[in-house]
Order: C-alpha cells, then sequence, then structure tokens
C-alpha cells in the first residue's frame, strides 16, 4: 500500500515529455514473454531513476535551470534470448608522437603493440593475455585483442589510426586483468616505445578524450546492421555449395552471434576513410593473404551487440566492425 501510495505521486519517468500513470501491487500472474525486464546489456535504453537522481534534481531547481535528462537503463524482452558480446572493457592507447600511420597497416601496429606490451608482463603471464597455452601452442579460446582505433567515418576522415586498443574478452578474470595492469604500468613507465619497422611511436593511456575514435566504447553498441572498419579474412572460400552468407554465418556462431539474414561483400569500406580490403599489410600475418578477404556489411533480424571482430586475425585489427550508423 504504501509503495502504490508513492506511485500515484510520480508524473513522469527520466523526463516530463515521457507521463506516466504507476501503479504498484502483487500478483502471482507470470509476465508476458514481451515484458521489458532489466538487464545491462539490453538494446532498449529507457531513462530512469539512477543514484544521485534527487540530488540533481533538488540543485537544479535552487539554481533556477531544466533539469538534466536522467540516465538510460538497458532492458531486454522476457522471453527473447539474450546475446552477449565476448568482448568487454577496452582500454585505448593514443600515439603521442611517431609518424602517423594509415588504417591499411593495422595489423603492423597491433603486432608491434602486442611485443611491446608482452615483454612487460610479469614472468609466466596468462594465455588470456598472450594468446598462446603453456606450452607454447595457439590459444583456442578467447583472448586479449588489440584493435586499431582509425578515424573513420565522417566526412573529413583520412583512416589515420590515431591509437590502439586493448580489448578484454569478458571472460578475463580479476586476477588476469590485474596482470594486464601490471605489464602495462611497467611498459607506460619504460616510455611505451612502440617500433613498427622503422617508426617508432610513443603511446599513453588516453583519458576523456572527446575524439570518437579514442573513446572506450568505439566498438561497442547495438545495431541490427554492421559494417567493417577493417576488412573480414574469411575462415572459407566462398564457392557454389557454399555462399558468403554461410560462411559469414559460421564465423558469427563462433562469436556468439546469430547467423545474419543478409551478408553483402564488396572491396571497399563503406566508411569513408577505410582501406581497400586489397591493399591492407598482414605484418607477420602473410599466411592469410590467400584467404578470402573482403569488407562487409552484416544484417540481423534484430539488434545484436558489440564489440564485433569475425574471422582470421581478428586478435590483430582485422574483422572490425562498427554500427552501420556510426561516425567517428
Amino acid at each position: 500500500a504504501a509503495l502504490d501510495a508513492i506511485g500515484r505521486e510520480v508524473t513522469y519517468i527520466g523526463s516530463s515529455r515521457a507521463p506516466v500513470l504507476v501503479r504498484a501491487y502483487l500478483t502471482e500472474s507470470v509476465p508476458s514473454p514481451g515484458a521489458l525486464v532489466p538487464d545491462d546489456q539490453g538494446h532498449y535504453r529507457i531513462r530512469g531513476i539512477h543514484p544521485g537522481r534527487l540530488d540533481d534534481l533538488e540543485e537544479a531547481f535552487q539554481q533556477g535551470r531544466r533539469p538534466r535528462p536522467a540516465q538510460t537503463v538497458g532492458y531486454s524482452r522476457l522471453g527473447e534470448e539474450r546475446l552477449r558480446s565476448l568482448w568487454g572493457q577496452m582500454i585505448p592507447l593514443q600515439r603521442l608522437s611517431g609518424q602517423p600511420l594509415h588504417i591499411d597497416q593495422s595489423v603492423r601496429i597491433t603486432e608491434a603493440v602486442r611485443r611491446a606490451l608482452t615483454a612487460h608482463l610479469p614472468n609466466a603471464a596468462p594465455g588470456m593475455l598472450t594468446g598462446h597455452a603453456q606450452d607454447g601452442r595457439r590459444l583456442l579460446g578467447e583472448h586479449l585483442a588489440i584493435v586499431p582505433l582509425p578515424r573513420i567515418g565522417d566526412r573529413y576522415a583520412d583512416g589515420e589510426i590515431l591509437g590502439v586498443g586493448l580489448l578484454l574478452p569478458v571472460a578475463c578474470s580479476d586476477a588476469e586483468y590485474e596482470q594486464l595492469l601490471q605489464g602495462l604500468q611497467s611498459w607506460l613507465a619504460a616510455g611505451a616505445r612502440v617500433d613498427i619497422g622503422d617508426v617508432t611511436w610513443r603511446m599513453k593511456v588516453t583519458h576523456g578524450d572527446e575524439r570518437l575514435a579514442l573513446r572506450p566504447d568505439r566498438y561497442a553498441g547495438f545495431g541490427e546492421t554492421w559494417v567493417t572498419a577493417t576488412p573480414v579474412i574469411c575462415d572459407r572460400h566462398p564457392r557454389r555449395t557454399l555462399t558468403l552468407r554461410d560462411v559469414v554465418s559460421d564465423m558469427c556462431r563462433d562469436v556468439g552471434l546469430p547467423p545474419p539474414e543478409a551478408v553483402v561483400a564488396a572491396p571497399y569500406g563503406s566508411l569513408k576513410g577505410s582501406a581497400d580490403s586489397r591493399s591492407h599489410s598482414l605484418g607477420q600475418r602473410a599466411y592469410l593473404a590467400k584467404r578470402y578477404t573482403t569488407h562487409l556489411t552484416v544484417t540481423w533480424s534484430r539488434k545484436v551487440p558489440g564489440p564485433i571482430l569475425l574471422g582470421r586475425g581478428r586478435y590483430f585489427g582485422m574483422g572490425a566492425m562498427l554500427p552501420s550508423r556510426e561516425a567517428a
């Protein structure tokens, strides 16, 4: 009864443009499959109450100004399969000095950053960070990926790489994360030098940079249609009995995504500043050169979560995708 009385006093949630009538009551009925339930990773974003909201409202009232819109809360439908990206936090690193390089050098750059960082990781660092099992063989499960942070998608985009992101799988444990931070701090203290052939960069962890390319959520978000920032190196060549959609569907399943409804391939990316799929240097991964490499536009029947990395070379910056609405 007390909660219902409070609810009757609620006039809006989040914004005064969203008036509501609120009732609170107990029921034994099971919510319908279409009911919205709180979900941090949900792609429905609804403005709601958050800690500190009352203080914000009182401060705005005292200052005689309109309150800022409330933060959004994620929701998903109760009967809907909840999709999760395999990737979680990204630590963005910014280039401080050194010759600018283009997005077609993504693999060479990410390889060099991985070498530099690995040299400062604690002894016997886990495969989650190195990409290799204890016996030296390549790790089959997800592990730290390093992705390029290029300026792409706006009308002035030139494809220059402003930095790289250390992208961690959601399965990364607290202990593994702490070891990464130890190695990162050691590398930064030593000058954060990266040698990319005859080019030397100095880098830093960036905080609060307003450029979209350097935001920690650069590759996150939800969307029905995603496009490649860097081309996808496919696991198999499409052929008469194996369509491109079949090939991409298998790669999607490998990263926990449902099969797409439509797949469009092109040698050139749809984002301004992206590079021809045939121009990308593969660095020490030249053995992948014979594989079918292409830019993709992939559409699903529902919104799917990012980050999305597809295909071979995805731990070194290839196959990185953005929601099609993105502008850099």
